[in-house]
């Protein structure tokens, strides 16, 4: 197939969502695609890193909400030029062009997040914009990819009958090694994230607070996003993932989301649990997540509430002690492999787009 993959993009180059897009760019052309990367942003570290990293790609730059819209407009317009079987896009605000888009040319959406739930808690105006608009785009997609079941099913997305799929985030596996088992006696746990409200950040600074003879590494997290950090928490900010892996050889549990209720949300599959898992790192999490049937001996789930960490410090504690000299082992996540996945994503977006 002939794709174009668009995408609005602000984040820095060492964050999940664009380790994710780069995988997913190189994975079908790998596939034997003839795929291109279309990218919008303000950024220009992320123009720079896009232009870098992947061959083929298309920046548009934009600085100011005019500019954006014009933007968009421009590579609107570059992909019918392309003429691509398919366009992919993930899920942004609604912009007329990308209606215009999905009318000449299948376009397929990719759904990473109830983006309604979030954008109540992050700006009340855009919340209001795009629960209003977002219909004049769904009604002309060919299909929707979603990353976990329970956004395909739940609320305004369970209602839209058109074709659906779930492909819960990958890795590739064989690009991160196995750690040893960490040389450290004590516990040392390892956050790889942003300070985004539902990671729960204040959560696992409780954690420290009651745990004071263990260590906590968190990444991407800096001192300007946690006031007065317990003395047994290091902020590294961040970090790359050459500069990130000695920190993650001398740990032995890895942490995730652990606040997902307030996004009003009860599954999901970040990409950090997968990396700690590919390095062998059992995880804490907070929720259900979507490749995994809740039995997995390398996972501890804590109940998605508010005091979840609070009412299970003993579990806590009992689950870090019992991996103090056992790491997970790569046959038992196999199925996270980033190539399964494409290739599930890849037959969808070829039935829909031809109609079968």
């Amino acid at each position: 197939m002939k794709l174009a993959y668009l995408v609005h993009l602000n984040m820095d180059a060492n964050t999940g969502v664009f380790k994710k897009i780069y995988q997913q760019i190189h994975t079908w052309i790998k596939l034997g695609h003839d795929a291109e990367l279309f990218v919008i942003t303000r950024k220009l570290s992320v123009a720079q890193a896009v232009n870098q990293l992947i061959s083929g790609s298309h920046v548009f730059m934009y600085k100011t909400m005019i500019e954006r819209l014009q933007t968009m407009n421009e590579a609107i317009r570059a992909i019918l030029r392309f003429s691509p079987d398919a366009t992919y896009f993930r899920r942004d605000m609604y912009y007329p062009p990308i209606a215009k888009l999905a009318r000449a040319l299948p376009l397929v959406l990719e759904i990473n997040s109830d983006e309604g739930a979030e954008l109540w808690q992050y700006n009340k105006v855009q919340w209001l914009y795009h629960i209003l608009t977002r219909p004049l785009l769904d009604k002309n997609v060919s299909g929707m990819i979603f990353v976990t079941n329970e956004l395909s099913c739940k609320g305004y997305y369970g209602r839209l009958n058109l074709p659906k799929e779930t492909v819960a985030n990958g890795i590739i596996l064989s690009d991160f090694p196995q750690l040893p088992i960490s040389p450290v006696s004590k516990p040392n746990l390892l956050f790889i994230g942003v300070p985004a409200f539902w990671h729960g950040i204040d959560k696992i600074v409780y954690l420290a607070q009651k745990f004071p003879e263990w260590t906590f590494h968190m990444i991407g997290i800096s001192k300007t996003d946690i006031i007065n950090p317990p003395s047994n928490m290091v902020l590294y900010g961040s970090l790359n993932y050459q500069d990130y892996l000695d920190i993650a050889i001398q740990c032995h549990v890895g942490i995730g989301t652990l606040a997902l209720h307030r996004n009003g949300m009860n599954e999901a599959s970040p990409l950090k649990v997968r990396e700690y898992l590919a390095m062998g790192l059992p995880v804490i999490i907070g929720y259900k997540d979507t490749d995994f049937s809740g039995n997995e001996p390398f996972l501890l789930y804590l109940p998605n509430t508010e005091n979840n960490v609070r009412d299970n410090l003993s579990a806590i504690e009992k689950f870090v002690y019992k991996w103090m000299d056992k790491r997970v082992e790569r046959f038992q996540i196999k199925h996270l492999d980033y190539n399964e996945k494409e290739r599930k994503r890849l037959d969808f977006i070829d039935k829909v787009r031809s109609g079968k």
